[in-house]
C-alpha cells in the first residue's frame, strides 16, 4: 500500500489577501478560521506577519537632487582670429553694441 502525501495548494498573492482581510473580521479562532479556509496555523500566522512586513521595493527609487554645481559657462558662439593673431570670442549673450565696442578697440592693439 502506497501513502500518498496532500497536495500542497498554493495561494496567489490576492487569494492570500482576502483571507487575511476576512481573518481580521471573524470572531474565530485562529485554528478554527484556519481550519475553516484550509490552511495551517502556522502559514496563517506566516501570512499574518510577510503582510505587516513592509513590502521590499521592486527597484531603486529615484531620488532627485539639487544641482549644486555652478552652470557651466557655454563655449563660444564666434571666434575671430586676425593675421596678427589675435582672436575675439563673442559668447552667447553678447550685444551688437560690445561687439562694435570691441571692434573699435582693435586697431588700438
Amino acid at each position: 500500500m502506497q501513502i500518498s502525501k496532500p497536495v500542497r495548494k498554493h495561494a496567489s498573492p490576492a487569494d492570500r489577501q482576502r483571507i487575511l482581510q476576512a481573518y481580521r473580521h471573524t470572531p474565530l479562532s485562529q485554528r478554527e478560521f484556519a481550519s475553516q479556509v484550509g490552511i495551517s496555523v502556522a502559514t496563517l500566522n506566516q501570512w499574518r506577519k510577510q503582510s505587516a512586513a513592509p513590502p521590499l521595493p521592486e527597484r531603486p527609487q529615484f531620488v532627485a537632487l539639487p544641482n549644486l554645481l555652478p552652470n557651466p559657462t557655454p563655449g563660444p558662439i564666434y571666434r575671430l582670429v586676425f593675421p596678427s593673431g589675435l582672436a575675439l570670442e563673442v559668447r552667447h549673450g553678447f550685444t551688437a553694441q560690445e561687439l562694435a565696442m570691441w571692434l573699435q578697440l582693435l586697431p588700438r592693439l
